[in-house]
Parts: structure tokens; sequence; C-alpha cells
């Protein structure tokens, strides 16, 4: 979740490789990009600078490199920050969203919303 420096390079595609499978996550690069992008990625080999992977959506923003680690550990502190319970919740509900219809999915967030005030009470 830590936002990469403006010099890195992502090596999303890894077809050519035989741990490709385990070190490229190709469960999760559609899910994040598309699925057109995401076989663009990993079909051609191309290797992905920052500003690439931020427009292709698989990261959601860019640092200098000089401001990677203070931003990494702002990031990590505002994360620690969060009700446990909460973050919990949170993650149910994006990670629902994807496997369900509209009305399911507001069912769930409603449903995750509930177990949050009853345990405020």
């Amino acid at each position: 979740m830590a936002p990469p420096s403006r010099d890195a390079r992502n090596d999303a595609a890894c077809a050519t490789q035989r741990s490709w499978i385990i070190r490229c996550g190709r469960h999760a690069l559609p899910r994040r990009v598309g699925t057109a992008r995401a076989l663009d990625v990993v079909l051609t080999g191309r290797v992905l600078d920052a500003s690439a992977a931020l427009v292709a959506g698989i990261v959601c923003r860019v640092v200098p490199r000089a401001a990677l680690a203070r931003e990494a550990l702002a990031l990590g502190r505002r994360l620690a920050r969060l009700d446990p319970t909460f973050v919990q919740a949170a993650r149910r509900a994006v990670r629902g969203a994807l496997d369900v219809d509209l009305a399911s999915g507001i069912w769930l967030e409603r449903r995750l919303a509930l177990g949050l005030e009853r345990r405020r009470r």
C-alpha cells in the first residue's frame, strides 16, 4: 500500500518466468486494472515505471524518492491510528463488493455498519 518512488519500476509482467503466478499476483492485477490492461502488461513483458503504473491504476500515488520513507511511515502511522474493527469492516466491504451485485453490496455495507454501531455502544 505504500506509494512507489517516481523512479521505481514495476515488473508486473513476468510471463516468461516459471514463478509468475506466485511472484506477480495475477489474481489481483485484473481486479485492479481490468482484464485488457492486465493482459497487456502480463503478455507483453513490459516493465512499468512508477508513472506508467499510476496511469494504469496499479498504484494510487507516486512520491519523490527523497520523500518515500517519510510518506510510507506517515501512511503507516495514519493506518495504525484507525480502529482495527473499522479497518476489518472496510476491507470486507470493499473486497465483498467485487463479487456481488449492487443490492448485495449495499446489504453487506449496512450489515457491517450496524455491527460497527453495536460495538460503539
